[in-house]
Protein backbone atom coordinates (compact mmCIF):
# COMPACT_ATOMS: atom_id res chain seq x y z
CA UNK A 1 0.00 0.00 0.00
CA UNK A 2 1.28 3.45 -0.91
CA UNK A 3 0.95 6.52 1.32
CA UNK A 4 -2.01 8.30 -0.30
CA UNK A 5 -4.29 11.15 0.83
CA UNK A 6 -7.41 9.01 0.78
CA UNK A 7 -6.39 6.97 3.79
CA UNK A 8 -6.32 8.70 7.20
CA UNK A 9 -4.00 11.02 9.34
CA UNK A 10 -0.46 12.21 10.76
CA UNK A 11 1.89 14.21 13.52
CA UNK A 12 5.58 15.54 14.17
CA UNK A 13 8.93 15.26 16.05
CA UNK A 14 12.37 16.83 16.76
CA UNK A 15 15.11 16.80 14.12
CA UNK A 16 18.56 17.41 12.74
CA UNK A 17 19.42 20.99 13.60
CA UNK A 18 18.79 23.00 16.73
CA UNK A 19 19.73 26.42 17.91
CA UNK A 20 18.79 30.06 17.71
CA UNK A 21 15.47 31.13 16.32
CA UNK A 22 13.54 34.38 16.29
CA UNK A 23 11.97 36.95 13.90
CA UNK A 24 8.36 37.75 13.29
CA UNK A 25 6.04 38.11 10.29
CA UNK A 26 2.66 37.42 8.67
CA UNK A 27 1.57 35.63 5.48
CA UNK A 28 -1.21 34.56 3.09
CA UNK A 29 -2.43 31.01 2.62
CA UNK A 30 -2.60 31.09 -1.17
CA UNK A 31 1.00 32.17 -1.62
CA UNK A 32 2.78 30.32 -4.39
CA UNK A 33 6.38 30.16 -5.63
CA UNK A 34 5.66 32.27 -8.68
CA UNK A 35 4.46 35.24 -6.58
CA UNK A 36 6.73 37.97 -5.32
CA UNK A 37 6.87 38.95 -1.67
CA UNK A 38 5.24 42.27 -2.56
CA UNK A 39 2.23 40.38 -3.88
CA UNK A 40 2.27 38.22 -0.77
CA UNK A 41 1.92 41.21 1.55
CA UNK A 42 -0.67 42.75 -0.77
CA UNK A 43 -2.73 39.60 -0.55
CA UNK A 44 -2.48 39.74 3.21
CA UNK A 45 -3.79 43.31 3.20
CA UNK A 46 -6.78 42.36 1.07
CA UNK A 47 -7.67 39.04 2.63
CA UNK A 48 -6.06 39.10 6.10
CA UNK A 49 -5.45 35.41 6.17
CA UNK A 50 -8.12 33.61 4.18
CA UNK A 51 -6.58 30.65 6.01
CA UNK A 52 -9.19 30.74 8.79
CA UNK A 53 -10.40 28.34 11.42
CA UNK A 54 -13.48 27.49 9.38
CA UNK A 55 -11.72 26.99 6.06
CA UNK A 56 -9.17 24.64 7.53
CA UNK A 57 -11.68 22.80 9.67
CA UNK A 58 -13.92 22.24 6.64
CA UNK A 59 -11.06 21.21 4.37
CA UNK A 60 -9.57 18.69 6.77
CA UNK A 61 -11.68 16.82 9.23
CA UNK A 62 -8.82 15.56 11.35
CA UNK A 63 -9.92 13.06 13.91
CA UNK A 64 -8.05 10.96 16.42
CA UNK A 65 -5.54 8.41 15.12
CA UNK A 66 -7.27 5.66 13.22
CA UNK A 67 -5.85 2.69 15.07
CA UNK A 68 -6.16 2.52 18.82
CA UNK A 69 -2.89 2.03 20.64
CA UNK A 70 -3.90 -1.22 22.24
CA UNK A 71 -5.63 -2.63 19.19
CA UNK A 72 -2.64 -4.45 17.75
CA UNK A 73 0.53 -5.97 19.17
CA UNK A 74 3.50 -5.53 16.86
CA UNK A 75 6.36 -7.83 16.19
CA UNK A 76 9.54 -6.31 14.72
CA UNK A 77 8.51 -4.49 11.54
CA UNK A 78 9.87 -4.90 8.05
CA UNK A 79 10.18 -1.81 5.78
CA UNK A 80 7.23 -3.12 3.76
CA UNK A 81 5.08 -3.22 6.88
CA UNK A 82 6.15 0.33 7.72
CA UNK A 83 4.95 1.56 4.33
CA UNK A 84 1.74 -0.46 4.50
CA UNK A 85 0.80 0.79 7.95
CA UNK A 86 1.34 4.49 7.39
CA UNK A 87 -2.05 6.22 7.51
CA UNK A 88 -2.04 9.78 6.10
CA UNK A 89 -4.61 12.44 6.95
CA UNK A 90 -7.57 13.14 4.71
CA UNK A 91 -7.42 16.95 4.56
CA UNK A 92 -9.53 17.51 1.46
CA UNK A 93 -8.32 20.40 -0.69
CA UNK A 94 -5.71 22.23 1.38
CA UNK A 95 -3.38 24.51 -0.57
CA UNK A 96 0.34 23.99 -0.35
CA UNK A 97 3.53 23.46 -2.31
CA UNK A 98 5.75 20.50 -1.54
CA UNK A 99 8.30 21.45 -4.23
CA UNK A 100 9.87 24.87 -4.69
CA UNK A 101 10.83 25.33 -8.33
CA UNK A 102 9.51 28.89 -8.51
CA UNK A 103 9.43 30.65 -11.86
CA UNK A 104 12.65 28.90 -12.89
CA UNK A 105 11.15 25.46 -13.25
CA UNK A 106 12.91 22.16 -12.73
CA UNK A 107 15.27 22.82 -15.65
CA UNK A 108 17.14 25.32 -13.44
CA UNK A 109 18.31 22.40 -11.29
CA UNK A 110 21.04 20.16 -12.67
CA UNK A 111 19.22 16.88 -12.03
CA UNK A 112 15.72 18.35 -12.31
CA UNK A 113 15.08 18.11 -8.56
CA UNK A 114 14.09 21.38 -6.84
CA UNK A 115 13.93 21.98 -3.07
CA UNK A 116 11.38 19.59 -1.57
CA UNK A 117 9.56 19.54 1.77
CA UNK A 118 9.49 16.07 3.30
CA UNK A 119 5.73 15.96 3.68
CA UNK A 120 2.84 13.73 2.65
CA UNK A 121 1.30 14.57 -0.71
CA UNK A 122 -1.63 16.17 1.10
CA UNK A 123 0.76 18.86 2.49
CA UNK A 124 -0.54 18.12 5.99
CA UNK A 125 1.35 16.41 8.79
CA UNK A 126 0.03 15.68 12.27
CA UNK A 127 2.16 15.74 15.40
CA UNK A 128 1.94 15.01 19.07
CA UNK A 129 5.08 17.07 19.63
CA UNK A 130 5.14 20.57 21.09
CA UNK A 131 8.05 21.57 18.86
CA UNK A 132 8.17 19.50 15.69
CA UNK A 133 10.96 19.79 13.17
CA UNK A 134 10.33 20.40 9.48
CA UNK A 135 12.55 18.63 6.94
CA UNK A 136 13.66 19.85 3.54
CA UNK A 137 15.75 18.49 0.70
CA UNK A 138 18.17 21.12 -0.65
CA UNK A 139 19.74 20.70 -4.11
CA UNK A 140 23.29 21.97 -4.85
CA UNK A 141 21.95 25.12 -6.52
CA UNK A 142 20.75 26.59 -3.20
CA UNK A 143 23.86 25.76 -1.14
CA UNK A 144 24.89 28.65 1.10
CA UNK A 145 21.80 30.77 0.44
CA UNK A 146 19.63 32.23 3.18
CA UNK A 147 16.17 30.87 3.89
CA UNK A 148 13.29 31.92 6.11
CA UNK A 149 10.64 29.85 7.86
CA UNK A 150 7.33 31.59 8.61
CA UNK A 151 4.60 30.12 10.81
CA UNK A 152 0.92 31.11 11.10
CA UNK A 153 -1.88 29.55 13.08
CA UNK A 154 -5.41 28.95 11.87
CA UNK A 155 -6.83 31.78 13.96
CA UNK A 156 -4.72 34.43 12.26
CA UNK A 157 -1.13 35.63 11.85
CA UNK A 158 1.46 33.97 14.07
CA UNK A 159 4.37 36.13 15.18
CA UNK A 160 7.20 33.74 14.42
CA UNK A 161 9.82 33.37 11.75
CA UNK A 162 13.33 31.99 11.56
CA UNK A 163 16.23 32.84 9.24
CA UNK A 164 19.00 30.33 8.55
CA UNK A 165 21.97 30.07 6.22
CA UNK A 166 21.73 26.85 4.25
CA UNK A 167 24.67 24.42 4.32
CA UNK A 168 27.29 24.38 1.59
CA UNK A 169 26.26 20.97 0.34
CA UNK A 170 23.12 19.29 -0.91
CA UNK A 171 21.08 16.97 1.26
CA UNK A 172 18.29 16.98 3.84
CA UNK A 173 18.10 19.33 6.82
CA UNK A 174 15.76 19.65 9.79
CA UNK A 175 14.53 23.13 10.67
CA UNK A 176 13.14 23.98 14.14
CA UNK A 177 10.20 26.21 14.93
CA UNK A 178 10.92 29.89 15.64
CA UNK A 179 11.51 30.85 19.28
CA UNK A 180 8.45 33.09 19.07
CA UNK A 181 6.34 29.93 18.98
CA UNK A 182 7.50 28.07 22.11
CA UNK A 183 5.09 25.22 21.40
CA UNK A 184 2.23 24.31 19.13
CA UNK A 185 -1.20 24.34 20.73
CA UNK A 186 -3.18 21.11 20.81
CA UNK A 187 -5.91 20.83 18.15
CA UNK A 188 -4.65 23.87 16.22
CA UNK A 189 -3.51 23.84 12.62
CA UNK A 190 -0.51 25.92 11.55
CA UNK A 191 0.63 26.86 8.11
CA UNK A 192 4.32 27.22 7.37
CA UNK A 193 6.22 28.82 4.50
CA UNK A 194 9.86 28.12 3.71
CA UNK A 195 11.36 30.80 1.46
CA UNK A 196 14.82 30.35 -0.08
CA UNK A 197 16.34 33.67 -1.16
CA UNK A 198 17.93 33.19 -4.57
CA UNK A 199 18.37 36.96 -4.91
CA UNK A 200 18.17 38.96 -1.64
CA UNK A 201 17.53 42.15 -3.66
CA UNK A 202 14.70 40.76 -5.80
CA UNK A 203 12.58 38.55 -3.56
CA UNK A 204 10.12 37.80 -6.37
CA UNK A 205 12.42 34.96 -7.35
CA UNK A 206 12.29 33.20 -3.96
CA UNK A 207 11.79 29.45 -4.02
CA UNK A 208 8.74 28.87 -1.83
CA UNK A 209 7.50 25.70 -0.17
CA UNK A 210 4.47 25.57 2.10
CA UNK A 211 2.33 23.16 4.03
CA UNK A 212 0.41 22.51 7.24
CA UNK A 213 1.14 20.97 10.62
CA UNK A 214 -1.46 20.11 13.23
CA UNK A 215 -0.77 19.07 16.77
CA UNK A 216 -3.05 16.49 18.36
CA UNK A 217 -3.28 15.48 21.99
CA UNK A 218 -0.97 12.74 23.17
CA UNK A 219 -2.55 9.33 23.68
CA UNK A 220 -1.58 7.66 27.00
CA UNK A 221 -2.48 4.26 25.54
CA UNK A 222 -0.13 4.91 22.63
CA UNK A 223 2.70 5.81 24.99
CA UNK A 224 2.04 2.68 27.01
CA UNK A 225 2.16 0.58 23.89
CA UNK A 226 5.42 2.17 22.75
CA UNK A 227 6.97 1.45 26.16
CA UNK A 228 6.49 -2.28 25.55
CA UNK A 229 8.15 -2.26 22.11
CA UNK A 230 11.76 -1.88 20.98
CA UNK A 231 12.56 1.50 19.47
CA UNK A 232 12.99 -0.18 16.07
CA UNK A 233 9.21 -0.70 16.01
CA UNK A 234 8.22 2.82 17.04
CA UNK A 235 8.22 4.33 13.54
CA UNK A 236 5.74 1.67 12.43
CA UNK A 237 3.45 2.51 15.33
CA UNK A 238 3.63 6.22 14.56
CA UNK A 239 2.93 5.38 10.94
CA UNK A 240 -0.20 3.38 11.61
CA UNK A 241 -1.41 6.20 13.86
CA UNK A 242 -0.87 8.69 11.02
CA UNK A 243 1.86 10.58 12.89
CA UNK A 244 4.04 11.62 9.96
CA UNK A 245 6.36 13.97 11.82
CA UNK A 246 6.77 11.63 14.76
CA UNK A 247 7.82 8.85 12.41
CA UNK A 248 10.19 10.90 10.26
CA UNK A 249 11.76 12.70 13.22
CA UNK A 250 12.41 9.45 15.04
CA UNK A 251 14.07 7.96 11.98
CA UNK A 252 16.10 11.14 11.36
CA UNK A 253 17.27 11.14 14.97
CA UNK A 254 18.21 7.46 14.88
CA UNK A 255 20.06 7.88 11.58
CA UNK A 256 22.02 10.80 13.00
CA UNK A 257 22.97 8.82 16.09
CA UNK A 258 23.79 5.62 14.24
CA UNK A 259 24.45 6.47 10.56
CA UNK A 260 25.86 3.02 9.74
CA UNK A 261 22.80 1.13 10.93
CA UNK A 262 21.20 -0.22 7.75
CA UNK A 263 17.87 -0.82 9.49
CA UNK A 264 17.36 2.89 10.11
CA UNK A 265 18.46 3.75 6.59
CA UNK A 266 16.06 1.21 5.10
CA UNK A 267 13.12 2.39 7.21
CA UNK A 268 13.87 6.01 6.29
CA UNK A 269 14.04 5.28 2.58
CA UNK A 270 10.88 3.17 2.70
CA UNK A 271 8.96 5.90 4.51
CA UNK A 272 9.92 8.50 1.88
CA UNK A 273 9.12 6.10 -0.93
CA UNK A 274 5.64 5.63 0.54
CA UNK A 275 4.88 9.32 -0.11
CA UNK A 276 6.43 9.42 -3.60
CA UNK A 277 9.72 10.93 -2.43
CA UNK A 278 11.91 8.07 -3.58
CA UNK A 279 14.04 10.39 -5.71
CA UNK A 280 15.45 12.01 -2.55
CA UNK A 281 15.23 8.99 -0.23
CA UNK A 282 18.96 8.26 -0.49
CA UNK A 283 20.07 11.86 0.07
CA UNK A 284 22.28 12.40 3.14
CA UNK A 285 21.04 13.94 6.35
CA UNK A 286 23.08 17.07 6.97
CA UNK A 287 24.27 17.99 10.45
CA UNK A 288 23.83 21.75 10.32
CA UNK A 289 25.73 23.81 12.87
CA UNK A 290 23.78 26.32 14.94
CA UNK A 291 26.31 28.88 13.68
CA UNK A 292 24.42 28.79 10.39
CA UNK A 293 21.31 30.15 12.05
CA UNK A 294 20.55 33.84 12.26
CA UNK A 295 18.32 35.22 14.99
CA UNK A 296 16.41 38.41 14.30
CA UNK A 297 13.42 40.34 15.56
CA UNK A 298 11.04 42.09 13.17
CA UNK A 299 7.81 43.91 14.03
CA UNK A 300 4.74 42.27 12.57
CA UNK A 301 3.71 44.42 9.56
CA UNK A 302 0.45 46.30 9.85
CA UNK A 303 -1.62 47.53 6.87
CA UNK A 304 0.02 50.96 7.16
CA UNK A 305 3.52 49.48 6.85
CA UNK A 306 2.93 46.83 4.19
CA UNK A 307 3.62 49.26 1.37
CA UNK A 308 7.05 49.99 2.85
CA UNK A 309 8.20 46.40 2.51
CA UNK A 310 10.57 45.84 -0.41
CA UNK A 311 10.61 42.07 -0.22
Amino acid sequence: MRFAPEDAECPSFPGVIAGNRGKQHTNDDRYDSSMGWGKLWGSLLVGVMSFSVNSVAQAMTVSSPVVSADETQLSPQSPLQLAQQFQPPNPGSLPGRREGGGTRGESWFADGTPPIALMPESNLGLTSSEQPMLYFYLPPEVAGLEAELYMFNEAGPEEGSLTITLPQESGIIGVPLPDAIPQLSVDETYRWYFAIQVDPVDRSGDLILSGFVRRIAGDPALQQRLSTLPVEDHASVYGEQGLWFDAINLLASMRSQDPNNTQWVTQWETLLQSVDLERIAAQPLLDVSSDNQVSATVTIPTPSTLSDLTF
